[in-house]
């Protein structure tokens, strides 16, 4: 907040400037501030309430610029209907640049002792009164929450440049434990220190140990399961839906079996049907050739 400076009704452009001309001039003069802005909405809420007087040919010359500053500022300490009482107080005992210019000392006479860049408050003007009390007061105000934000806003940027380490050695630490806790504690020695980093490699081989004898004893009871273990039977499973039917083998014909002759009376009557035919076949033929055939007597 070092060289803080506000205008001076002197300093403040006369020649009128557009609403949005006006605006970018007072947010630029508030910027040291951090925390204080004002849009053209509020502008023209403040015209509409009577805060500030109606610009001429929608220009905004110094006295409507003064009024915006000195209201941006006091807005966030009282309300405007307070803000307004307090114009009507100042229109009746000064004029607008005495006014103005008084408001621009105070504010940065309070400010340098908030920051610490004063030993103690100046003495601003020369006669005392109500209305000077008051005033201060509000601006005293201000100048608390501008300082109480600064502080919060540089807090929050050491904290986002704290290297990713240190949280996570502060994550380790038991919860339990207060700082106070953890300073009383004794420093461990040099064998101590060697006894806890000899610890996790004993461990370690102890795992690998165990580890090595559970897979041989698995690998044997592995062994001996698969000689007595009985083939597993043939799944009766339906095939899936998906899978095409094989297709069906025409059926072969019989084929006839070898009847071999009986010996004996079969063998008789074999020969006579055969005799009987060729008998047969040839009466038949000589029929064709010589007429009827004659009885065999």
């Amino acid at each position: 907040m070092r060289g803080f400076h506000l205008p001076r009704y002197a300093e403040l452009p006369n020649v009128g400037l557009y609403l949005e001309q006006t605006v970018k001039y007072i947010n630029q003069c508030l910027k040291q501030l951090g925390c204080i802005e004002i849009t053209g909405s509020m502008v023209r809420n403040y015209v509409k309430q009577g805060l500030v007087p109606n610009p001429v040919n929608k220009l905004y010359t110094a006295p409507h610029i003064a009024r915006l500053i000195c209201i941006a500022i006091l807005k966030n300490a009282a309300p405007l209907e307070h803000i307004s009482k307090l114009i009507s107080l100042q229109k009746t005992s000064y004029c607008d640049q005495t006014a103005y210019d008084y408001f621009c000392l105070e504010i940065e006479n309070v400010l340098g002792y908030c920051f610490g860049l004063k030993d103690s408050l100046d003495d601003v003007g020369v006669t005392s009164s109500i209305e000077k009390e008051m005033l201060r007061s509000a601006i005293t105000a201000v100048s608390n929450m501008i300082y109480l934000n600064a502080c919060l806003r540089i807090l929050s940027q050491e904290n986002s440049e704290k290297p990713r380490s240190s949280r996570r050695r502060g994550s380790r630490r038991s919860k339990g434990e207060t700082p106070a806790e953890r300073s009383s504690k004794p420093a461990a020695s040099g064998a101590e220190k060697k006894e806890k980093q000899d610890k996790p490699e004993k461990q370690e081989k102890k795992g690998d140990a165990k580890s090595g004898d559970q897979r041989r004893r698995n690998s044997r009871r592995r062994g001996k399961g698969d000689s007595a273990r009985p083939s597993a039977p043939k799944s009766n499973q339906p095939k899936a839906a998906g899978q095409p039917k094989a297709p069906a083998q025409p059926k072969q014909p019989k084929q006839p079996q070898n009847v071999q002759p009986k010996q004996g009376g079969e063998g008789g009557s074999t020969s006579r049907r055969r005799s009987h035919r060729r008998g047969g076949h040839r009466r038949s033929n000589g029929g064709a050739q010589g007429g009827t055939p004659k009885n065999e007597g």
